[in-house]
């Protein structure tokens, strides 16, 4: 599994996209996003692709999110939990480049 953010920094008001890829598995419903203080999270939906290549299929699912702030300042997103069918995968998010916001 997998989460990247179209962008590190983003005005306030605005918002960028957060998709959190899962690969090979089932999930048992979208990403649980935990509650950020005076972030707001819309969910955009999710696509799916599937692909073969000499005879092995792999499916990935990707759910979209758009992530931003009224206000400004740093946030920080943490670790967002996806159930899937052969258990609960996790990805952790520290405050790097690809996975920060930061309001201006």
């Amino acid at each position: 599994m997998t989460a990247e953010l179209s962008a590190d920094t983003v005005p306030a008001g605005q918002g960028v996209i957060l998709q959190v890829t899962v690969e090979g598995g089932s999930p048992q419903g979208p990403p649980v996003l935990p509650a950020v203080k005076d972030l707001i999270v819309n969910s955009r939906g999710a696509s799916q692709q599937m692909r073969m290549i000499n005879g092995d299929v792999t499916r990935s699912i990707v759910f979209s999110f758009v992530v931003g702030s009224n206000q400004a300042g740093n946030y920080e997103i943490p670790a967002i939990t996806v159930r899937i069918a052969c258990g609960c995968n996790r990805t952790d998010f520290r405050c790097l480049a690809s996975s920060c916001i930061v309001c201006r």
